[in-house]
């Protein structure tokens, strides 16, 4: 699950940069430089343990998680509160 996440994550950064608007592409990016980053720190610091890589890889689940949800929300006009259970579409009611 988490190699198919980051397989997603990776070609949407790759994606964002060939010129793509991807509106979520700058947390994929931040993500995968806070795991190369941790990745390169406590490696230094201490010996090579991926438990500590396990701390942040969750992040790439989430990031897609939050891509996914994003596209679904636009695609459905629901980021804009245009759902049909919204009060504003509701048929109007006479006082």
């Amino acid at each position: 699950m988490t190699v198919v996440a980051a397989i997603l994550s990776l070609a949407i950064v790759a994606f964002a940069m060939l010129g793509f608007e991807i509106p979520t592409s700058e947390l994929h990016l931040i993500v995968w430089v806070a795991l190369i980053g941790n990745a390169s720190l406590v490696s230094n610091l201490s010996s090579v343990q991926e438990r500590y890589q396990g701390r942040l890889v969750w992040m790439i689940a989430l990031a897609v998680l939050v891509t996914a949800l994003g596209y679904r929300f636009r695609t459905q006009g629901l980021a804009r509160g245009d759902s049909e259970t919204s009060p504003d579409s509701s048929s109007s009611i006479s006082r």
